[in-house]
């Protein structure tokens, strides 16, 4: 707040950023810097499903997903940029399970790998 110097600011994209690196930190035992570019793409495509499932359209896909291939519009985006997430966490994980020394899980990715190597 004090690089604002007094004037009036949104700090809902501070809070945001705040909370996301917390929440990376704990799952990929990383946080980012704020200007980080895959940090702030990954904010947005996690914004934009937000948009997405609680309008209209998302609304109807959570009902009848099927319908949904009829249709151009902004949910075949909304597919992609959700692929383009799930490819960055499987590119984590795959790095986690090359990585991992199960006595010393870095983050909440190694407890997971540790506890399913130890059910196969």
């Amino acid at each position: 707040m004090a690089t604002t110097k007094g004037q009036a600011f949104d700090p809902r994209r501070r809070l945001t950023s705040a909370v996301s690196n917390v929440i990376c930190a704990v799952v990929f035992g990383n946080r980012f810097d704020y200007k980080d570019q895959i940090f702030i793409e990954n904010q947005q495509i996690v914004e934009s499903q937000i948009r997405f499932f609680n309008s209209f359209v998302g609304l109807v896909y959570n009902t009848v997903p099927k319908i949904m291939d009829y249709f151009p519009g902004q949910h075949t985006k909304s597919f992609a940029d959700a692929e383009k997430i799930c490819d960055y966490i499987r590119e984590k994980v795959e790095f986690h399970r090359k990585t991992l020394d199960p006595q010393n899980p870095r983050d909440y990715i190694d407890c997971f790998c540790s506890g399913a190597e130890l059910l196969i």
